[in-house]
């Protein structure tokens, strides 16, 4: 995995499960935009029962354009046992904003380089009711782009998109992702449930509705009690939060402008990692979603709100 808050490290957890001393050899193959800061092999010697974490230090230094996928390959060997599997990496970058960026869906002061990308139709996720066809990219696709500087982390979503409902009508439509919006993982967690459900203290599930700069809406609305819905908790908002929403020709601009401070006090360094993922959800005029896209979320049968198929931000150099 890649560990939140440390500065560009793959970290591989081995555990011995016999009753016998092993010497384990762990071989890392890496997609060729990751770079290998040290070596690539390991060898550890496990106690019995003993479980070991073993970083390698890499940097991302490609760029991706489908879907951001970088992928590692470990291989374990010890005497005549050998494993070999891959992992979906999946990660994107945050550049660092010298002065702040505008929130007006003018995309003046952002680096638009290396952008996230929703414009797969493996990346329209299953839903209960909804779960129309993907027209293609002209239908729903999205560039995403984030950002960060002293104060802020932000990210802002350039989305293309046919029909574009702005208005939560409430009872009509359920839920307040019902209508076309973002919402956005944040997994700032350095304990071992990182990346992990139950969502404890430090991970965050913000909504970004096109009506609201605050989503901060009385508990009573988020229950979906209005078409008929099951009831449903209370997303894991970000305090403080603002949400800046401006038509475009081919749809829309959503940015979240997130404080620091609310992201359990994350203090981003240059090659830092944090958990991420985005979702655009879609509304074409019925009173719930067409559909929901995920960036990396889609790499698992999970319901996207479960947290193991998550990708990686990666903050940018300070230049």
């Amino acid at each position: 995995m890649l560990a939140n808050g440390h500065q560009g490290q793959l970290d591989i957890t081995l555990t011995n499960h016999t009753s016998e001393k092993l010497t384990v050899t762990a071989r890392l193959g890496l997609d060729k935009s990751w770079k290998a800061l040290s070596g690539t092999r390991s060898d550890v010697s496990l106690q019995p029962l003993e479980t070991r974490k073993v970083g390698f230090p890499v940097q991302l230094t490609g760029y991706n354009a489908d879907n951001q996928y970088y992928p590692a390959r470990l291989t374990v060997e010890s005497g005549k046992y050998g494993l070999e599997f891959e992992r979906d990496l999946y990660a994107g970058i945050a550049h660092f904003a010298a002065t702040p960026p505008s929130l007006d869906g003018s995309w003046r002061g952002w680096n638009r380089e290396s952008p996230i990308t929703i414009d797969k139709p493996t990346q329209a996720h299953k839903l209960l009711l909804g779960n129309q066809p993907w027209n293609g990219p002209s239908d729903l696709s999205a560039k995403v782009y984030a950002l960060y500087d002293d104060e802020y982390l932000y990210v802002g979503a350039d989305v293309t998109d046919q029909t574009v409902i702005t208005t939560w009508d409430y009872p009509r439509m359920s839920y307040a992702w019902d209508t076309d919006c973002m919402e956005v993982v944040i997994d700032t967690r350095t304990t071992a449930d990182q990346g992990t459900d139950p969502p404890t203290p430090g991970l965050f599930r913000h909504l970004s509705m096109p009506e609201y700069r605050k989503t901060e809406l009385p508990q009573e609305l988020w229950r979906g009690h209005g078409a008929g819905g099951p009831t449903l908790p209370k997303p894991l908002l970000v305090q403080n939060a603002e949400t800046y929403f401006q038509k475009t020709e081919r749809g829309y601009a959503i940015i979240c402008r997130y404080p620091l401070s609310s992201l359990n006090k994350l203090n981003p360094q240059p090659g830092m990692k944090i958990g991420f993922d985005v979702a655009i959800n879609e509304n074409d005029g019925s009173t719930y979603r067409k559909n929901v896209y995920l960036w990396a979320g889609f790499t698992s049968n999970q319901t996207w709100w479960d947290l193991g198929s998550m990708g990686a931000l990666i903050f940018g150099p300070r230049k």
